[in-house]
């Protein structure tokens, strides 16, 4: 499995979600929202560069030579 965990969260309830599916509102009309997804994305962009250039380092020079 890859995966990377994230310190920040954005955690979504019923309200807003509803208010989001239904009413067509916005993470901006939930300032509490909108202010958490920035640290999170944020991170979420920092992992993905530092996963990326992860792949590409193994991809060029393997550790382990493959199994015969």
């Amino acid at each position: 499995m890859q995966v990377a965990t994230l310190k920040h969260t954005v955690h979504i309830g019923a309200v807003e979600m509803i208010g989001m599916l239904r009413e067509g509102k916005t993470m901006a009309d939930f300032p509490y929202l909108d202010d958490a997804a920035v640290p999170m994305l944020d991170e979420l962009v920092w992992w993905t560069n530092s996963l990326k250039a992860g792949r590409k380092a193994t991809q060029a020079a393997p550790v382990f030579a493959a199994a015969k």
